[in-house]
């Protein structure tokens, strides 16, 4: 029934007016976008989105899609700064095995995560498997 020390308050500050009788609101200009999130969206300033290939053009669409976005995100920009978490992580690698039957783990997201390296380490992967299974027919990552 006793409140801590810490949590009893040292100063009363008293208002001029009381605050139930305010009903209008205040002509505040319109709330813009905010430089950080815009520059997420971007990518950085001095690095303007470059042409892309169209398998980053394809990867930038599943990223709009899982992360629900009204845009591509910027080729460079990082897939957890745009609201990506492990369990999104996990979809999108499930995503990208599919589509492009290669192996890929929803922890190798966390290095690779932006659009450009994920679109090299998709090129790598298939690069790879077809090495593999231009000699032995069949490959490893199709089943």
């Amino acid at each position: 029934d006793k409140l801590d020390r810490y949590a009893v308050p040292t100063h009363f500050v008293t208002l001029d007016f009381d605050s139930r009788e305010v009903r209008s609101k205040r002509d505040l200009p319109a709330p813009q976008p905010s430089d950080a999130l815009a520059a997420i969206l971007r990518g950085p300033i001095d690095k303007l989105a470059p042409p892309v290939d169209p398998l980053t053009e394809q990867l930038q669409g599943l990223w709009s899609d899982l992360l629900d976005l009204d845009c591509a995100p910027h080729p460079s920009t990082n897939f957890f700064n745009l609201g990506g978490s492990s369990m999104l992580a996990s979809q999108l690698a499930v995503k990208i095995r599919k589509k492009y039957r290669i192996p890929l783990s929803g922890a190798e997201i966390f290095h690779h995560s932006t659009c450009e390296q994920l679109a090299k380490l998709i090129k790598e992967r298939k690069e790879e498997l077809s090495g593999s299974g231009a000699g032995g027919g069949g490959g490893n990552g199709n089943g």
